[in-house]
């Protein structure tokens, strides 16, 4: 049965139920955004009902399916009835809070530029907390990228949120995908999950959920004039949002002796093979502080550029799979780094060979 056809409880009146059908359907066909400044009247009801204390709202879907323009949108209703609304997102690729290959959170500021035809932003947020997972898939990490987004998610609450808006990948499709997606569903309890599309694979992370206690799951019809945005448009974006985050950075000298490493081994991180690596430093309360690349290698250390303040000391540094070159991370006046062929290494920072895997 589709997903489209389900009937689903409400959050707010108790045994009301929202139709998320044929019924309602129509509602959902819009040609731009917004229409005449109005959600599509589901998404309204939903948000309606979310007005809840300190809730959890999840956004599920394949790649190109809304979420990110839903998120915001909810973000937005919620702020606007008064709520404090931190928004969460998980995706990698094309976060719309922070830079690439990290977990970012923020509050939704007041009185957000949005871009014309749709609620998102038109740059990334800039990050209150940042979760490090250093590569923009989450093919081959997920355990990483659950632990940040429950993270994320409790510490926003801690942050006084009185609802927390959370976006996830379009990684959907597979064992892995859909074992993290349960993951993450499990670790944040969310109060609804809004599903975005009724794809097979999405109807196999649900099941999981269908006895004992679980989330509401919302479906949500997609619109017929969703544009796809082509794999080119996606790594511009990419190369847009590391540009953005890394402007005005130094470099600084971080002593290998004087801090801990993950990710890799000390030697591994102190070889040529580090120059552009994207690494997460930490500070002393075991916080990710900001992202940095690594563009010079010494016997006892490595050369960040970095937007972290000089004043704000290092105690770890997590190495990532990633690999910039100065363009990508708008560290041009950096001395060009070695040619990734010549040292073995593969182009990191490429995930158009993974089909469907951010969104």
């Amino acid at each position: 049965m589709s997903l489209a056809g389900r009937r689903v409880r409400g959050l707010g009146e108790p045994g009301r139920k929202l139709r998320c059908g044929s019924e309602r359907r129509s509602m959902l066909q819009f040609s731009e955004w917004p229409p005449g400044n109005r959600a599509p009247a589901v998404w309204e009801d939903i948000a309606r009902a979310l007005l809840v204390p300190r809730a959890v709202v999840m956004m599920l879907g394949a790649r190109d399916s809304g979420k990110s323009c839903c998120m915001f949108w909810m973000a937005r209703y919620a702020a606007a009835h008064g709520r404090r609304v931190w928004l969460v997102d998980a995706d990698l690729g094309q976060s719309d809070v922070g830079p690439p290959a990290a977990v970012g959170a923020a509050p939704l500021p007041p009185d957000l530029p949005c871009c014309r035809d749709s609620p998102r932003p038109r740059a990334p947020l800039d990050a209150k907390r940042l979760y490090f997972v250093g590569a923009v898939s989450p093919r081959g990490c997920t355990p990483e990228v659950v632990q940040g987004t429950v993270r994320a998610v409790v510490d926003a609450q801690a942050a006084g949120a009185d609802l927390v808006v959370l976006n996830t990948d379009g990684y959907v499709d597979g064992h892995e995908a859909v074992a993290m997606k349960v993951a993450q569903i499990d670790g944040v309890l969310p109060a609804a999950v809004l599903v975005m599309g009724d794809q097979v694979c999405l109807r196999d992370i649900i099941d999981p959920f269908r006895y004992g206690r679980r989330p509401r799951f919302l479906a949500l019809p997609l619109s017929s004039h969703l544009r796809p945005r082509p794999e080119g448009e996606r790594r511009q974006a990419r190369i847009a949002a590391f540009c953005k985050y890394f402007a005005g950075s130094r470099e600084r000298v971080i002593p290998l002796s004087q801090c801990g490493v993950g990710g890799i081994s000390r030697k591994a991180l102190v070889s040529k093979d580090s120059i552009g690596r994207v690494v997460g430093l930490y500070g002393h309360d075991g916080c990710c502080r900001a992202l940095g690349v690594v563009t010079a290698v010494r016997s006892a250390g490595i050369d960040v550029a970095t937007p972290l303040a000089a004043s704000q000391s290092v105690s770890r540094v997590q190495a990532g799979s990633l690999v910039l070159t100065p363009e990508e991370a708008g560290l041009a006046e950096v001395p060009p780094l070695p040619a990734r062929g010549s040292s073995g290494g593969r182009d990191l920072f490429r995930d158009d060979d993974l089909p469907g895997v951010v969104d």
